[in-house]
């Protein structure tokens, strides 16, 4: 069986707590921590979450960082800072301290979804796919209505080797979201390596509607917002892989008109992407009979 290549590269990005995310009108503080801050303790620590909020958009983490650690010196109890801290560690790369911020949430909310979630993605990017698994579940079991979750273990299960499983939670997570669109990559990817090519062709397609329903209409809203240089490359690659796959399938059915197409479209979006080049060359035949089409009756 074809080994499936797109396995954690899409791991979705792991979601801070409601408070944290409210768009709270605070400006991040020159001084890391303000010396004073008016109100009572509830207001005090909104103020401080919404400057770590503003910190965060202008791409300061490690401001965000001090002012969350503030609200949890005032409160070592509070298990949503220690979500929202966790969660900026890993912008740094910080993964164990992330880990250990989301146990000590977990330890004093065990109920809170989001901190098992959010040790899970972590877990799965240091490779430790058993316990991010057990993870994955029991935020599914606290929410059962978490989509996010179902598609990154599965790509977890994918990694393993875990196939018919895998294919069983990225079919959830779009019954779930019917938007999702990576899930539709990943699950059309793995459709592709398992040889089922028609499936991974409707999978394939259904992810480039999608994708071109978001451009043209601002439908698709992303949980988190990435500087908008960096996203539109993401999803230029994504694009580009997605053409890539559908014209392995479709060459694989003996369709090769719609394959050289398909990776003629990929080479475009990105250049450099190694599937299409190959496939590009292994049809390199079509496309001269495409461009002199009298020679074929010669």
């Amino acid at each position: 069986m074809r080994r499936c290549t797109l396995l954690l590269a899409f791991v979705l990005a792991m979601g801070f707590t409601q408070t944290f995310a409210q768009d709270q009108k605070e400006a991040c503080p020159e001084r890391v921590v303000p010396l004073e801050i008016p109100g009572n303790e509830g207001q005090q620590r909104e103020t401080l979450l919404g400057q770590a909020n503003e910190c965060m958009r202008k791409g300061a983490p490690a401001e965000a960082i001090a002012l969350i650690t503030e609200v949890i010196k005032r409160n070592a109890r509070d298990a949503e800072a220690y979500v929202n801290r966790g969660s900026l560690q890993t912008t740094l790369g910080e993964m164990e301290l992330a880990i250990n911020d989301f146990t000590a949430a977990i330890r004093l909310n065990p109920n809170l979804s989001t901190a098992w979630y959010n040790r899970a993605t972590t877990l799965t990017h240091v490779g430790r796919y058993d316990s991010a698994i057990a993870d994955f579940t029991e935020a599914m079991r606290l929410q059962p209505q978490f989509p996010a979750a179902y598609y990154n273990r599965g790509l977890v299960k994918t990694e393993l080797g875990r196939f018919d499983e895998a294919l069983a939670d990225y079919t959830k997570a779009i019954e779930q979201d019917p938007e999702l669109t990576y899930c539709y990559l990943s699950r059309g990817s793995l459709y592709l390596a398992m040889g089922e090519y028609q499936s991974a062709i409707d999978d394939f397609s259904k992810q480039l509607e999608l994708r071109t329903d978001a451009i043209t209409d601002g439908r698709r809203k992303e949980a988190h917002e990435a500087p908008a240089e960096r996203a539109k490359q993401l999803k230029l690659r994504a694009d580009a892989i997605t053409y890539s796959r559908r014209g392995e399938a479709y060459e694989a059915l003996g369709e090769l008109q719609k394959a050289l197409s398909d990776f003629q479209a990929a080479g475009q979006l990105d250049p450099k992407l190694e599937s299409a080049t190959e496939g590009l060359a292994r049809l390199s035949n079509v496309e001269e009979l495409q461009q002199h089409p009298d020679d074929s009756h010669r």
